[in-house]
């Protein structure tokens, strides 16, 4: 057996592989698909039966004969999905998607092969109506009709259907044919064929059902109307009171204190009461009506719903019941046409309603109480309604229920209904200086006084750039003017100077080496006449004489090299600060000289040309050229790690051509910003000193090439 089983397990794994990439043909295998399979766009031929078309959104469902139905979008000319009818058998290509909750299919092709009635769709049970597993399947949902209103956007009719105390939502296409019909199965228990469509959140999780119809025809009687069957009359204060019976038909009766649409609300003494109309009903304020219905349980007071409206008599235009907000709401007054007077603390000029529609909105206080006052969305702004004002409100109140405490009614406050304009009476205009214009008024104030800050720091920056630049331009022509200054001070006094005492140094040698010999020739005569006696004196004076003169000499021979090698150096400064080599020889002469130790340094071979005839320009020009050359080179010695640095300078008849390449790492231009060591910066402030053009390529480990054109050496030529 274990064997078998094993064999079956094989058996099914192939079967299972070699179909994996095989066309989906069935409802049944494309529903078990994974959300990655399915997304992967595997191909679709499957034959089924058209329940529901949707031409607005291009899309229809369709049916396996069983119980399983699947999400179709229509192939992308439109047109195909208009032209099908429920029963349609059709043959379905395309690809599958994953779909916003379960696998679907995209269709690139739909062709129809056929006609059958559609077969009645499997009953919903109570415990069906939430499962996942009902997504687009063909169902049948019994229970009796409550309600049905027209979408705002007057493209489906939503209808409410009661099944055991739960409120089902179906949506049937908009027509007037469709109203009608469904006007005739108000209040009576039906059974109606839908499709069990899912709504769904971003994270593919079911958050409510909806049930789509394909039409008011799929919906059949089970019972008798029970409107026509009253068994109770109660006042509207005693709905929903002890041993009432609310699964059977009531009457209630009020007066008229509002109609709209679908809607009308009445009350009596005691309380107030919203009632769903049918929405061919016809009432105006002031009407005596007696309505029958059943009745809607609501957190705060019951609601109706009403199968039939019938007129009375007309006790006359309703006056609204006073009210003061100095102690909290009084939840007997919801449903009922109150008036309070408040202060406006703001409009709002859009509001959506839980249907959709627009409205206005006022938010207003009155004895420590703040609340909504809901305008119609039709309704002209009044230019009174300002921040400020005191109103006269008139309207329907809506008592509001804390929701999270379900097992208690907890008042937290209530929202205001407006009919209409008359509704809204201004007692008293804002004042001209209310909170909105202080706010105004704080906020262009901030911002003219931000503007002006910004002005001021904008000015202070071009002003400090601007002096930065006028300081530099003055620092350098200072700069220039003081070593020049320097330069004729260092030769005309310190050289001459420093050549003067050379000279007497020398003369004070030849001095010295004379004291010496006449000291020694004296000595000598001294010898010669005096007795022997005297001879070791004599001699050891001799040995004095000679050290001494010889010290001085040695002293004497210091100090004379020493200021010669001090002269040296002051003529090798004074050459620097007149123009250094450029003192001593041309241009491409000195360009040679002093690239050549950098090259030497770095371990690059030099390759170095000057084409052209070399022209003589001004001292300026010909030092930025050379510290330019000088600090492109060093630049490549020192980071690029090259074989080869070629330095070619090229004059023409009016331009002169530097161009300076090399072989070595090269860097990225994108971020030459941040390589502010590799003297960029320099280099093209001395370009622009040069009123030249200058361009930089290089390449990570291609290298770099740098050029920079002279245009005019007219400008720079020696005058």
């Amino acid at each position: 057996m274990k064997f078998v089983r094993v064999l079956l397990c094989t058996l099914s794994l192939i079967l299972f592989c070699g179909e994996a990439h095989a066309a989906v043909d069935s409802i049944f295998k494309l529903r078990r698909m994974n959300e990655q399979s399915a997304a992967e766009g595997r191909p679709v031929e499957i034959r089924a039966q058209v329940v529901r078309t949707n031409p607005i959104q291009n899309s229809l469902f369709i049916f396996d004969g069983k119980e399983e139905g699947a999400f179709v979008k229509g192939p992308p000319d439109t047109q195909t999905v208009g032209r099908l009818k429920q029963g349609d058998i059709v043959i379905v290509r395309g690809i599958t998607t994953a779909g916003g909750f379960a696998p679907d299919i995209q269709a690139s092709r739909i062709d129809v092969v056929g006609h059958e009635k559609v077969p009645d769709g499997k009953p919903v049970q109570n415990n069906d109506f939430l499962s996942t597993g009902q997504d687009s399947n063909w169902v049948q949902v019994r229970g009796r009709v409550l309600a049905f209103n027209k979408s705002s956007n007057s493209k489906f009719i939503l209808v409410e259907v009661s099944r055991n105390s739960r409120i089902l939502n179906l949506q049937v296409p908009y027509s007037d044919e469709n109203m009608v019909k469904l006007n005739e199965h108000l209040f009576s228990f039906v059974h109606v064929n839908a499709v069990a469509g899912t709504i769904f959140n971003l994270n593919r999780q079911m958050v409510d059902r909806v049930f789509y119809v394909h039409s008011a025809d799929d919906f059949r009687t089970a019972g008798k109307e029970f409107r026509m069957n009253v068994e109770t009359d109660a006042q509207i204060h005693e709905l929903m009171r002890f041993r009432m019976v609310v699964n059977r038909p009531i009457r209630t009766f009020g007066s008229v204190i509002h109609a709209a649409e679908g809607e009308i609300y009445i009350r009596n003494e005691k309380a107030g009461l919203r009632v769903s109309v049918p929405p061919a009903t016809q009432v105006k304020p002031g009407d005596d009506v007696a309505v029958v219905g059943i009745v809607e349980p609501l957190p705060v007071s019951p609601a109706f719903i009403a199968g039939s409206v019938e007129v009375t008599g007309n006790s006359g235009v309703p006056e609204p019941i006073a009210v003061d907000l100095d102690r909290s709401i009084d939840a007997r007054l919801n449903f009922n046409l109150i008036q309070v007077t408040a202060e406006l603390v703001d409009y709002s000029s859009e509001y959506f309603s839980e249907d959709g529609s627009s409205m206005q909105l006022l938010r207003c206080r009155a004895g420590g109480q703040v609340f909504d006052v809901i305008l119609p969305g039709d309704m002209p702004r009044n230019e009174e309604l300002e921040p400020g004002a005191q109103l006269r409100l008139t309207g329907l109140c809506h008592v509001l229920k804390r929701p999270e405490r379900h097992w208690y009614l907890d008042v937290v406050g209530f929202r205001l209904e407006v009919r209409h304009p008359a509704d809204v009476e201004v007692l008293a205009a804002a004042p001209w200086w209310n909170t909105r214009r202080l706010v105004w008024f704080s906020g262009i104030t901030v911002s003219l006084s931000s503007l002006f800050l910004v002005w001021i720091v904008a000015l202070r920056k071009t002003v400090d750039r601007q002096t930065t630049i006028i300081s530099e331009k003055v620092e350098r022509e200072a700069v220039m003017e003081e070593r020049s200054r320097m330069a004729r001070e260092l030769h005309d006094n310190l050289e001459q100077g420093l050549a003067g005492a050379s000279i007497q140094l020398s003369g004070c040698q030849r001095l010295v080496e004379l004291s010496r010999e006449q000291q020694l020739d004296f000595l000598e005569a001294l010898r010669s006449s005096e007795q022997n006696g005297l001879q070791d004196q004599r001699e050891h004076q001799r040995f004095e004489v000679e050290k001494s003169a010889a010290k001085q000499f040695r002293a004497l021979e210091l100090v004379s090299n020493m200021v010669d090698r001090c002269s040296k150096e002051a003529r090798a400064t004074i050459l620097e600060l007149r123009g250094g080599l450029l003192e001593k020889m041309d241009l491409c002469t000195a360009v040679e000289i002093t690239i050549e130790p950098l090259a030497r340094e770095c371990g690059a071979k030099l390759d170095y040309a000057c084409i052209g005839k070399p022209v003589g320009l001004q001292l300026k020009a010909e030092r930025h050229l050379l510290l330019f050359i000088k600090e492109a080179v060093s630049n490549a010695a020192r980071h690029s790690s090259p074989s080869t640095i070629s330095v070619q300078i090229e004059y023409e008849a009016d331009a002169m051509r530097v161009r300076i390449e090399d072989d070595g790492c090269g860097f990225d231009m994108a971020e030459s910003v941040k390589l502010g060591h590799f003297g960029l910066r320099g280099m093209k402030e001395r370009a622009a000193q040069l009123d030249s053009e200058l361009e930089i390529e290089s390449e990570k480990g291609k290298g770099t090439c740098i050029l920079l054109l002279l245009p005019s050496l007219r400008k720079w030529g020696i005058g």
